[in-house]
């Protein structure tokens, strides 16, 4: 190449040398089945399964209530995901939370809920809410019409 002939001068020459360099790297970053997202976010490496059943939430409750709930926590993306189910409440829900050392953490809608019913969706954590549900100091609270303080809780335990 002459001097003075520019980096397309470069590149013409040299265009196939870059070739055999790109296609391993191409071939194995589109074959890689361990890891389906370069975010990690559907890395389940970064995933953490927590469950719980539902208790009464206090000694006095004379409840036949039950239910579950599960969970996701991705350390990567901060997400939450959460499923609560419940069953055979006393009466109508009036306040679904989720709580974090009994501060409410999300509170849920309630409207329209029912006796047998359930809640699913997705929140964002903060780290210090993220070491508290590994601690397990996360649960969730259902206060109803006969029980407003809470008639059933479940407390998040890591799987």
């Amino acid at each position: 190449m002459k001097w003075g002939a520019g980096i397309s001068g470069l590149v013409d020459q040299n265009k196939f040398i870059l070739i055999p360099f790109f296609l391993p790297w191409l071939f194995i970053s589109s074959c890689d089945k361990t890891y389906p997202s370069l975010t990690g976010r559907n890395n389940p490496n970064y995933s953490t399964q927590f469950a719980a059943i539902f208790v009464p939430a206090s000694p006095n409750d004379s409840t036949d209530a039950f239910g579950t709930v599960s969970a996701t926590y991705n350390s990567f993306s901060h997400e939450f995901d959460y499923n609560i189910h419940w069953n055979l409440l006393t009466s109508l829900p009036i306040a679904i939370h989720i709580h974090d050392n009994d501060t409410i953490m999300i509170a849920l809608p309630v409207f329209p809920r029912v006796l047998n019913d359930s809640i699913a969706g997705t929140s964002y954590l903060s780290s210090k809410q993220a070491d508290d549900l590994s601690a397990g100091y996360i649960y969730v609270l259902i206060g109803t019409i006969k029980y407003p303080l809470g008639e059933v809780m479940a407390s998040l335990d890591k799987q």
